[in-house]
């Protein structure tokens, strides 16, 4: 068995009370098409809303808070 390749990219987004954003936002990122692994993660601070449904169906993102 070979190791998981190294993530090359990782795209972070502060995010704070986002969640009518982050859908869309998410979306669009999980289209692109890299030639290198990448990762999503969204770090939420403070929110007074939880954003963890935006990122269901979103492989390989994490909410950090």
């Amino acid at each position: 068995m070979s190791p998981a390749p190294a993530t090359a990219v990782s795209v972070v987004i502060p995010s704070r009370n986002g969640k009518g954003r982050l859908p869309a936002l998410l979306s669009a990122l999980a289209r692109q098409r890299l030639d290198r692994p990448w990762e999503v993660i969204v770090v939420e601070d403070g929110s007074s809303e939880i954003s963890t449904e935006a990122l269901a169906g979103l492989p390989g993102a994490r909410l950090d808070t």
